[in-house]
């Protein structure tokens, strides 16, 4: 789900699997400065505890993006690029998740592909999304680093 403000509200009360805020999305659900990779991370976790969620996937633009689900979380960083338009990179994001999720893949290349997709998008003009050739090139290219669950909160 890629939604804001009262309808992400909304929605993460229902059974949703997976939310995809950006920094200030889930800033405004949890009512706190995220500053810190550790408080991030906390922020989604906090969502996964206290909602019927089964993944945050946290977009941070040029720092990357957060997956956090109840086994795990990562860290994945894009490669660096000269951006031409932001517009769309999230919509694009959004694309590689669903595209991962609908092909089973497990939830690291979920997220590399998200980023990939994200990344490839900004090469593009306008509101033009990704192109399939540079997300398939730009994968390959991902920073993808585990981070550590605190014990009790591993399902």
């Amino acid at each position: 789900l890629d939604t804001s403000g009262p309808a992400l509200q909304a929605a993460i009360k229902a059974p949703v699997y997976l939310i995809k805020p950006n920094l200030k999305e889930l800033s405004g659900i949890v009512r706190g400065r995220l500053e810190s990779q550790k408080a991030k991370l906390a922020a989604c976790m906090e969502l996964l505890a206290n909602y019927p969620l089964e993944a945050v996937a946290l977009s941070l633009g040029a720092e990357g993006a957060l997956l956090v689900t109840r086994a795990g979380a990562w860290h994945a960083v894009c490669p660096k690029v000269r951006a031409i338009s932001t517009v769309g990179a999230g919509d694009s994001f959004t694309g590689g998740l669903v595209w991962a999720l609908a092909a089973e893949l497990p939830p690291q290349d979920m997220l590399r592909c998200a980023v990939a997709a994200g990344t490839a998008a900004v090469l593009t003009p306008g509101t033009e999304l990704c192109h399939a050739p540079d997300v398939w090139r730009l994968r390959q290219q991902v920073e993808l680093r585990e981070i550590e669950l605190p014990e009790n909160t591993r399902a």
